[in-house]
């Protein structure tokens, strides 16, 4: 029973985590997309007067030194380590819940029969399940170093990148939901 309870408050505030991570990656993502749409048309309709050179970035990561868009990049960088972690966390989680242990202590208790009502159907979709824990895992470990290129020199975007992925996106997600 106690295993079932603590799977039930995981799952809740891992969908709690979720669901707050996608509404500030949207917001994000908005004030992002509204920054280059303004930034370009500021660039087409600037006054005469500038020098066409100073409005042209040098090298890729010059547009990038804004302090605005230095905390944007930062912000998606948490955003994918995290969603990592979790994606790795839910796939070991959810892939080890036994449903025979489950469906005995559900006969017993109420509560317990409610919360596994609920995690059925997901689990036993267990293939759709796993791919897209395994797409959305692999979507935030592909965009990461994207956004870490943006912020730093490439290759210490891949050293960052491995790093975190490595440390928060497996390792710690895994030895969490694996249990004691």
């Amino acid at each position: 029973m106690n295993r079932t309870l603590f799977i039930h408050q995981n799952l809740k505030q891992a969908t709690t985590a979720i669901a707050i991570l996608l509404m500030a990656a949207s917001r994000i993502f908005a004030v992002s997309l509204n920054a280059d749409v303004h930034g370009e048309a500021a660039n087409i309709e600037g006054d005469s007067s500038k020098n066409s050179e100073n409005t042209i970035p040098h090298s890729p990561h010059e547009h990038f030194e804004e302090e605005g868009n230095f905390w944007i990049n930062l912000s998606v960088v948490i955003f994918c380590t995290c969603t990592s972690g979790l994606m790795s966390g839910l796939t070991i989680g959810l892939a080890a819940i036994d449903r025979l242990a489950l469906e005995v202590d559900a006969m017993g208790n109420k509560e317990v029969k409610k919360m596994t009502d609920r995690i059925f159907p997901v689990i036993d979709q267990h293939h759709w399940m796993l791919v897209t824990l395994l797409l959305c895992n692999a979507c935030a470990m592909e965009t990461l170093p994207i956004f870490l290129d943006r912020m730093v020199s490439p290759v210490a975007a891949i050293f960052i990148s491995v790093s975190l992925i490595l440390i928060f996106g497996e390792v710690v997600p895994q030895a969490i939901c694996t249990g004691p």
